[in-house]
């Protein structure tokens, strides 16, 4: 199943010298919410320390400085896409969209800004579409392909019917065209930007990867996000004078990366210091390569950590402190 990145910084939040934040990241790619500029997450969630207190800060992207940004008007829209809601909030985010015309039941359309583009199948109402191009697989095969056991229906969205289907560690969902042809591999979104299928498989065990912290069942009293993160070993990045944020990354992670990335223009400008702590999330799928690049990192001097990340240094062998 596709994923995105889980945060951007919104020029909006406020940042204040003196001020601390951690952003939050539960998962790999599992916090976003929303599809803004084509595919890039529209909200950010940090923890932020001010006064003594922490608190859960959210705030829409607005004016993102990065490379491929869109501050200007809406690209034009095809004249027979213009009533299709979904494709006028691709556009609006400044995507050129080019029309590929309709393909068993749904229009299919790209949206391209600069050398990225991505490929969606829309709903006839133009309320949704789906991410992804169509495989030759017809519903009625994939109980014969996956197997019994291994498909969990989803409830109809936008009059997209979902499956979900596991094979062994892996999951991949799946919705059928209007015409009961074919399977598109791929993640549903509706008109404003909303990841629908994060919502659909959020009841699924496994499927939105969570942590669970416990302490043999006895109650303890909670500790605040920032005053742990102060303890651990990190690499720091950015002026000593910006407020500082802890990113909690998974080095395998490519969405960890893009948010790196997001936050570069904000290092640059002295805006923020970024505190990057390695951890592992994905093992569960990577055969245990995350905690092995995250023990490498780890081994690193603090002022190196960072660079060793970017330049995927991830191949020498962890020292024992770091185990």
């Amino acid at each position: 199943m596709g994923r995105a990145p889980f945060a951007r910084l919104s020029g909006t939040i406020g940042l204040h010298k003196g001020d601390r934040y951690a952003c939050s990241l539960s998962s790999c790619g599992s916090s976003r919410d929303h599809l803004n500029s084509y595919g890039r997450p529209g909200a950010v969630c940090l923890f932020r320390v001010h006064g003594g207190a922490t608190h859960i800060v959210c705030a829409r992207v607005a004016n993102q400085p990065a490379a491929g940004s869109h501050s200007g008007p809406a690209a034009p829209v095809p004249a027979a896409l213009q009533a299709l809601a979904f494709v006028q909030h691709v556009a609006a985010s400044g995507a050129a969209i080019s029309d590929l015309g309709a393909s068993h039941g749904l229009r299919r359309v790209v949206a391209r800004t600069g050398d990225q583009f991505m490929i969606f199948q829309v709903a006839p109402d133009g309320s949704a579409a789906v991410s992804g191009a169509p495989v030759e697989i017809a519903p009625s095969e994939l109980d014969q392909i996956a197997g019994p056991g291994n498909i969990t229906p989803l409830a109809v969205s936008h009059g997209f019917q979902g499956s979900f289907v596991r094979s062994g560690p892996n999951f991949q969902v799946f919705y059928a065209t209007p015409n009961n042809e074919r399977l598109i591999p791929g993640v549903l979104w509706d008109a404003a930007g909303k990841d629908v299928t994060r919502q659909q498989v959020a009841g699924i065990p496994g499927a939105v990867p969570t942590v669970e912290v416990t302490a043999g069942g006895t109650p303890r009293t909670a500790v605040k996000a920032v005053s742990l993160l102060e303890k651990a070993v990190f690499g720091v990045v950015g002026a000593a004078s910006a407020p500082r944020i802890y990113m909690l990354i998974d080095p395998q992670c490519i969405y960890s990366i893009r948010a790196m990335q997001m936050l570069r223009p904000y290092i640059d400008a002295r805006r923020v210091q970024v505190a990057v702590v390695p951890l592992s999330v994905l093992d569960y799928e990577d055969n245990g390569e995350s905690t092995r690049a995250a023990l490498t990192l780890l081994s690193e001097p603090a002022d190196e950590i960072v660079s060793a990340w970017q330049t995927r240094d991830l191949n020498g062998a962890p020292v024992a402190e770091a185990v």
